[in-house]
């Protein structure tokens, strides 16, 4: 079991690494209007962390359980694709805008009605916080379950570290320290896997998996509720849309690729998680599956 003060330290490190950029910061024009002109590194770097944040994470677990592993791998391969669309579509939106305003309340405020928009406001407000509300008492939970401590402090620091990042330290420092995950989930998701795999034995991994039966579910509804929830979200992304400003025109295209290959990592390695411990479950507990 993993020491939880690990965890905290992790995180210290990370806002020690960070606090030029949050001592240079005092306010929050920094993170609402960057300027541009950004390359591929910091515009991949930026795009990527705005995915990570988003509340995609249940796709992968949520297929294998219940369609089977191809269909899991199909279905994530098909919904990378949608999210790539999705994102190029933004990049052509933004392509004349400029970088030091908050894009998002402009284009809809442009598109709508005076009636409507306060609705819309309410709509993206929500979908700028969602991933923030159900990730920490997630969080707790897997921490208060995984770890046998209480998962107060652990989400209080959270809260902190979010807050001191994004409010205080803005672009520059979400950019510093997506860098630094962006290590640390490279390592995890793909040695990870690999570890858990070989250990057990490739083979023997996926033969308790083929015994667990699959319950038939409904695609289409499935399906079509997560391209709807998809488009809304991406649409509606304050944070998404200003970091594809914050990309050069010249760059953007090639940065947009790449986040999204970054980001193919995750849904792929929870795919891999997923069958290992749906595997190990039923060699331990072969009636529970």
């Amino acid at each position: 079991m993993i020491d939880w003060y690990l965890l905290i330290f992790l995180f210290i490190g990370i806002l020690i690494f960070n606090l030029e950029k949050l001592a240079n910061s005092s306010s929050l024009i920094n993170f609402i209007g960057i300027k541009g002109g950004a390359g591929i590194k910091h515009g991949t770097i930026l795009v990527w962390v705005s995915l990570c944040t988003q509340i995609f994470l249940f796709i992968p677990v949520y297929t294998v359980l219940h369609f089977g592993l191809l269909s899991s791998i199909l279905s994530s391969v098909c919904f990378l694709f949608l999210v790539y669309v999705i994102v190029q579509h933004l990049s052509r939106i933004l392509s004349a805008q400029p970088a030091d305003k908050p894009i998002l309340l402009e284009y809809y405020q442009s598109k709508l009605s005076r009636n409507a928009f306060p609705v819309m406001m309410i709509l993206i407000f929500i979908a700028n916080i969602d991933g923030f509300i159900l990730q920490l008492p997630l969080a707790g939970f897997i921490f208060h379950v995984n770890f046998s401590n209480s998962a107060f402090y652990f989400t209080l620091f959270i809260t902190v570290f979010s807050v001191l990042i994004a409010g205080l330290g803005g672009m520059q420092a979400i950019y510093r320290t997506g860098y630094v995950f962006l290590l640390i989930c490279g390592f995890i998701l793909f040695f990870v896997p690999l570890f858990l795999y070989l250990k057990e034995g490739i083979h023997t991994v996926f033969q308790h998996f083929t015994h667990m039966s699959i319950q038939p579910e409904n695609r289409l509804i499935f399906g079509s509720a997560i391209i709807m929830a998809t488009i809304g979200n991406l649409m509606t992304h304050s944070f998404l849309w200003q970091a594809l400003l914050s990309i050069s025109s010249n760059y953007r295209r090639s940065g947009i690729k790449l986040s999204i290959f970054c980001y193919a990592a995750v849904p792929f390695s929870v795919t891999l998680y997923t069958v290992y411990y749906i595997s190990h479950a039923y060699f331990q507990h072969p009636s529970l599956i």
